[in-house]
C-alpha cells in the first residue's frame, strides 16, 4: 500500500509542469484543513463465508461456502482532511488524505465499522467572481477499505465545485461539495469471508488554507 501512495505522489509532481506550475506569475504553496461532512450511499452487500462441517470431533470434515445478500446503509461520519498544493493563477493542484469511519446499519447479526484511508490527487479550476473564487474540478486517488477481519485496496475517483474567498491576509475560507465513486464491485476479503460491493459517496467540506 505504502509503495502504492508514493507513486500518487510522484505523479502529482510529474504532472504539474503541464498544468502550469512554470509561469512567471504569482503563485504559493499553501496547506489546508477541511472538516468533512462525509456521507457514503446506502449500497448491496454480498457477503461469502468458508463453512466447516464434521462428521465426528475434527473427522470427516468438509468446507462449503455460503453466500447471502444484505442491503448497507452506512452512518454518516465527520472527519477532517490534510491537504497540501500549489496556486499559480486559476490552477491548483493538491495531494489529500483523509480518513473515514462510518459504522454499518444492515440486517446481519454482527455490527461493524467500515474504515477507509484515502490518498487523493485533485485538480481545481479556479475563477475570478466580484472578489471570489469559485472552482470546479476533480480528481483520483487509492484507498485501502477495513472492515472487520477483511480489507482490500481501491482506486476511486472524486468530482467537486466550491467558494473560496479570503478572510485576512494569507488565509483563505473554502466551502464546498464533493462527489466519490470507488471501483465497482470492490471485493474485501480476510478470514474466512469475503465481502462485496459498491462504494460510492458525498462530502460537504469547509476548510481554511494558509499560503506560503
Amino acid at each position: 500500500m505504502f509503495s502504492r501512495i508514493v507513486k500518487v505522489a510522484a505523479c502529482a509532481l510529474a504532472i504539474s509542469p503541464l498544468t502550469g506550475f512554470a509561469q512567471e506569475a504569482e503563485r504559493s504553496w499553501y496547506l489546508n484543513v477541511s472538516l468533512n461532512a462525509f456521507s457514503l450511499d446506502d449500497a448491496s452487500t454480498q457477503e461469502s463465508r468458508v463453512v466447516q462441517s464434521c462428521l465426528i470431533a475434527n473427522i470427516g470434515c468438509t468446507n462449503s461456502t455460503e453466500t447471502t445478500s444484505y442491503d448497507t446503509s452506512f452512518d454518516s461520519d465527520s472527519t477532517f482532511s490534510l491537504i497540501g498544493g500549489f496556486y499559480a493563477e486559476t490552477v491548483r493542484v493538491e495531494l489529500e488524505y483523509m480518513q473515514v469511519d462510518s459504522e454499518l446499519d444492515t440486517n446481519s447479526a454482527s455490527e461493524e465499522t467500515l474504515e477507509l484511508n484515502m490518498l487523493m490527487v485533485n485538480f481545481w479550476k479556479d475563477f475570478e467572481l466580484y472578489g471570489f473564487k469559485p472552482y470546479v474540478g476533480g480528481g483520483f486517488g487509492l484507498g485501502l477499505a477495513e472492515q472487520g477481519d477483511t480489507d482490500d485496496e481501491f482506486v476511486l475517483a472524486r468530482l467537486g465545485f466550491g467558494l473560496n474567498f479570503d478572510l485576512i491576509d494569507r488565509v483563505k475560507l473554502d466551502v464546498g461539495y464533493r462527489l466519490m465513486y470507488a471501483e465497482p464491485d470492490m471485493v474485501m476479503e480476510g478470514g474466512n469471508r469475503d465481502i462485496v460491493r459498491d462504494l460510492r459517496g458525498d462530502s460537504f467540506v469547509i476548510g481554511l488554507g494558509y499560503a506560503f
